[in-house]
């Protein structure tokens, strides 16, 4: 396995692509508009086909439509985990991967997100994406360390909705348990991003 940036935020790419269930987010909402794409498992990522300052270039085909997306890996060498409220579930958390250069600005500057589809199910968590979710940033946060990172935000939400925060956590801490026989004492963001964190010593 080559240990170049690029091939290893290639690898973690593939892995993602592999899951029928996730959603492909491209655009910042800050500028207006989110475009996102469902690929149902459909979706490849294209051989290298260069070296030297073009090695990153890669597409992303939806398979059987012209669709695509053309991606620079050598610009997009971060791959962070960022789990943070969205408006798509009522302000609840969402569970994604973002490609970017700095992840110190992931918030609001990435290149292309993956997120998984459905973690709700009636109102709650549903346990066996968000588990899905855990073992492949277990899996990839071991294997590249220097590539992954972890970002859990705890807000803004409404301010109607914030009693539920701790709920949220805690549903998330109970998938570490139940996934990786550990104990997660988990009540809040910065809790929940430590047991993250110790996720990478364990093995998935």
């Amino acid at each position: 396995m080559s240990h170049a940036p690029t091939d290893q935020v290639d690898a973690i790419l593939r892995d993602w692509l592999a899951d029928p269930d996730i959603t492909i987010i491209c655009g910042q909402w800050g500028n207006g508009s989110i475009m996102e794409l469902v690929p149902a498992g459909r979706a490849s990522l294209s051989a290298p086909r260069y070296t030297g300052a073009f090695a990153g270039l890669r597409d992303l085909h939806l398979h059987d439509q012209p669709h695509h997306l053309h991606l620079d890996l050598a610009r997009l060498a971060r791959a962070v985990y960022v789990i943070s409220p969205s408006v798509c579930y009522g302000f609840r958390p969402s569970f994604e991967v973002r490609l970017c250069s700095d992840p110190n600005g992931v918030d609001r500057d990435y290149g292309i997100a993956l997120a998984m589809r459905q973690p709700y199910d009636g109102g709650r968590l549903s346990p066996v994406p968000v588990r899905r979710y855990l073992r492949r940033l277990s899996r990839h946060h071991r294997r590249h360390p220097g590539v992954v990172g972890i970002r859990v935000v705890d807000g803004p939400v409404p301010e109607k909705l914030s009693a539920r925060r701790i709920g949220d956590w805690m549903e998330i801490g109970a998938c570490i348990e139940d996934e990786f026989g550990i104990s997660a004492r988990v009540t809040d963001a910065a809790s929940l991003s430590s047991a993250l964190e110790a996720l990478r010593d364990t093995a998935s």
